[in-house]
């Protein structure tokens, strides 16, 4: 009885280490919900991409616009603190900040680009159709990256759809006739400000290189993604979860 006893014990703690390992840095502490983050970044960086989202067109959509940037600078932080471990906690931090930094001057309170933010807006938004797509080629490559059997090309894998989002926004943005230079401009130092100095972390440009993409891509399941969040950068923190 007292064997049993210990046998019963002994399946339940193994089994306990598995749910944590499974999870793995979402259970670093309670509530680290990566649905919710998903949804909260989203609301701050999808508006590329996400059909509920547009860019703003007034001065009290842009202070809409502001706030979430705002609201989701305080809740990735302490995701960030409480859930995130390694690379995966420096890349947010490093992402927040920079998003941060960069939309200071159209939503500061004396901030200089407003009214060029609000004008760009025109050329954002009717582009949206273009930049859907490549912020959707984009999350579900970085999806399917997950499950490439060879642990060393996933990271490659996130780089090259990363690098190839930034090209195929500014292609989209030079197919819109309400997209002037200074918007394109705009939206292209935007982007490069915001994400390459954080994505450089971990990619240093080198998978900028669309031969050894295509070569990385072979790797990848060809079945259709499911289920793909609205943000890419979760996906990074299960892959590196997974290494």
């Amino acid at each position: 009885m007292v064997k049993f006893q210990i046998f019963i014990l002994f399946v339940l703690m193994m089994m306990m280490m598995m749910l944590v390992t499974t999870n793995g840095q979402y259970t670093k502490s309670k509530n680290c919900s990566i649905n919710n983050f998903d949804q909260s970044f989203a609301r701050a960086y999808g508006h590329f991409g996400i059909d509920k989202l547009r860019l703003p067109t007034t001065a009290t959509e842009l202070k809409k616009y502001c706030k979430d940037i705002s609201a989701n600078k305080i809740y990735s932080k302490d995701f960030g603190e409480r859930c995130l471990i390694g690379t995966s906690q420096t890349l947010l931090n490093l992402q927040v900040y920079n998003v941060d930094r960069v939309n200071k001057p159209y939503c500061a309170k004396n901030g200089k680009k407003k009214d060029a933010f609000i004008r760009w807006s025109k050329c954002g938004n009717a582009a949206k159709k273009e930049t859907k797509k490549c912020w959707n080629i984009m999350n579900e490559g970085m999806h399917q990256a997950r499950k490439v059997e060879n642990t060393k090309s996933r990271i490659p894998i996130v780089c090259c759809k990363y690098y190839a989002w930034i090209k195929c926004n500014a292609a989209s943005w030079r197919k819109i006739k309400e997209c002037d230079k200074e918007s394109i401009q705009g939206y292209e130092d935007l982007i490069h400000r915001s994400t390459v100095d954080s994505m450089n972390l971990i990619c240093n440009r080198f998978e900028d290189d669309e031969s050894k993409c295509a070569h990385y891509y072979e790797e990848m399941p060809k079945t259709k993604a499911k289920n793909v969040r609205d943000v890419a950068i979760t996906y990074i923190f299960d892959i590196f979860e997974s290494l």
